[in-house]
């Protein structure tokens, strides 16, 4: 089972290739606001690298968020275009579990969602214990789950991969065409038009 991985939720763009349930080869990128003009390219040099093309892979695996909503947006197109193409099963995950499955026990995973909210969830080897949602971080650290859990803040120092944990979580995406990240806020744009009616 070859499998490719990628989440571009944060500022770490993340490209993985697994062979039966290992992790061989990855590849990351740190950027803002960039992402899109190169994850493409960055797939096709991982694969390269590794002398398969997409049509050797079984499964992609898609980080759906929540996080960036240009990152999400790119990483599903791109998720989307590719499943569709090559007619490779197409599987979706949490963002915020697949760039913190290497860590061991309860885990508090957590990105900076601004003006003191996080995107967050709490899980344990397989099992969901706080589902993904935008929170406030004084409300989060005042939880019982959260004071029993490892936190940790996502970035370019923190992220940990374990493709074992990953295949736990992973859902299929039955309907590529419909496929949508999960985005946990709704954008300023939105808002704004709420504002209004």
């Amino acid at each position: 089972m070859r499998i490719l991985l990628f989440d571009v939720s944060t500022q770490v763009m993340y490209i993985g290739y697994a062979k039966d349930g290992e992790l061989v080869d990855y590849s990351i990128r740190l950027s803002k606001r960039d992402h899109a003009k190169y994850i493409v390219d960055r797939i096709h040099q991982l694969l390269e690298r590794n002398h398969i093309g997409l049509k050797d892979i079984d499964q992609i695996i898609v980080g759906k968020g929540p996080g960036s909503y240009t990152g999400l947006r790119i990483a599903g197109t791109v998720a989307k275009t590719l499943a569709y193409a090559t007619n490779i099963p197409l599987y979706q995950v949490s963002s915020l579990i697949m760039m913190t499955s290497g860590y061991q026990g309860m885990v508090c995973a957590m990105q900076d969602a601004r003006r003191g909210n996080v995107f967050s969830t709490i899980y344990k080897q397989g099992q969901v214990i706080l589902e993904d949602a935008l929170r406030s971080l004084e409300s989060l650290q005042q939880s019982i789950e959260y004071k029993k859990a490892q936190s940790i803040f996502i970035d370019e120092d923190t992220y940990l991969i374990n493709i074992q944990v990953i295949l736990k979580h992973i859902q299929k995406v039955e309907d590529v065409h419909a496929y949508e990240p999960f985005y946990a806020r709704i954008t300023e744009a939105e808002q704004r038009a709420d504002q209004k009616s």
